[in-house]
């Protein structure tokens, strides 16, 4: 969902049948300049899209979803795959949505407050990515010059600034609509790592509201397990086996620093981090300093020869189970190199410091 809800959330008219057996619209909209018979109605749950109903539009751009809104979720308007809405919405809501084809940000929708409050969020941060296009044309032209490196770093700490412009308008936008469904989406936009409180505030704030709701459970068990790594608590266990078949537990490395480092033999960027693990390590390692390699792999010599070949001289476990392992879901391991330091007592001191902020962050520890 970092690619904004403009790209995952869209706009659209609901509706149901009332009492009196009256059948309105889930879905009414309007669109301008498209050239395509069909548009499909998409729901975002469980990080999977689903196509649930294909609508024909009509010569004068009318189209319609009668009764495809099966519960209060997230869903998508799929025009050809040349572009998308995205938008919340429920059984018992009637969306309205006007746009044109040469614009699909440009776009009114009614019907939905939590549709309504989503837009608002999309079009205020529009101009944040807007201004980053713009940085990366900019910077195109000096591809090739001979200051380069000098330009790239100015670049970056413009860029840099913008993310922290970004970052406060999400948070100050959130201050405001922590209840709001369509938080769970806009949440998204910050940094896990560095914003749990937020994370958590939009479960708190959704608990009373929506606590039988599939998209929210989902979310709230994330959190749940997001907040197991908040700096300052006590990681969980890890008790898996060595290469030698013998079981390694991480918390019989108390009384030092631990990198817990998971990894795999098979990831290119875990391959390119390991010399610089291996260089901190040897620099520290005199001070109480340690890695916990936890490998992702499945074939064990695979396994072995990566770590006689990268030179990791540390401990090392794995059940061998691929993205089945049961490490994956305990620390919500989205993607690897994945990392989590940790003090003498077993309480994380911070996640994912790769290259220079590794050394960084063990300088300020032990110098």
């Amino acid at each position: 969902m970092k690619t904004i809800l403009t790209g995952c959330i869209g706009i659209m008219l609901l509706a149901s049948c009332n009492t009196e057996g009256k059948q309105t619209n889930d879905v009414q909209a309007n669109i301008k300049n498209y050239n395509n018979p069909q548009v499909i109605l998409e729901k975002l749950a469980e990080g999977k899209v689903t196509p649930i109903d294909t609508s024909t539009v009509d010569p004068e751009g009318n189209f319609s979803f009668d009764g495809s809104i099966d519960e209060k979720s997230f869903y998508r308007l799929n025009f050809n795959n040349q572009g998308f809405v995205f938008f919340v919405s429920s059984p018992d809501e009637s969306v309205e949505i006007n746009l044109d084809a040469n614009n699909y940000r440009d776009y009114t929708i009614t019907g939905s407050a939590d549709a309504v409050i989503l837009h608002e969020f999309n079009n205020g941060l529009v101009k944040f990515y807007s201004f980053q296009d713009s940085l990366n044309k900019a910077f195109s032209q000096y591809q090739n010059h001979p200051n380069k490196d000098s330009i790239v770093q100015e670049f970056r700490t413009v860029y840099l600034n913008s993310e922290v412009e970004k970052a406060a308008f999400v948070r100050g936008f959130l201050d405001n609509h922590s209840d709001s469904y369509a938080a769970m989406a806009i949440v998204e936009q910050l940094d896990k790592d560095e914003a749990i409180d937020y994370y958590v505030k939009v479960k708190d704030g959704l608990s009373a509201k929506y606590p039988q709701n599939s998209t929210y459970i989902a979310f709230a068990n994330r959190v749940n397990e997001l907040s197991k790594l908040k700096v300052g608590s006590q990681i969980s266990e890890i008790n898996l086996p060595s290469p030698n078949g013998s079981n390694i537990a991480l918390s019989s490395l108390r009384g030092k620093y631990v990198l817990v480092d998971f990894w795999a033999s098979w990831c290119k960027p875990c391959r390119m981090e390991n010399p610089n693990i291996v260089a901190e390590y040897n620099k520290y390692k005199s001070q109480g300093f340690t890695v916990y390699g936890v490998s992702l792999d499945r074939e064990k010599q695979a396994w072995t020869d990566a770590i006689a070949s990268d030179k990791l001289d540390w401990s090392h476990v794995s059940d061998l189970s691929f993205w089945n392992s049961e490490v994956v879901p305990q620390f919500g391991i989205e993607g690897i190199p994945f990392s989590i330091l940790i003090d003498k007592e077993g309480k994380i001191v911070a996640k994912n410091l790769r290259g220079p902020a590794l050394g960084r962050k063990l300088a300020e520890i032990f110098n």
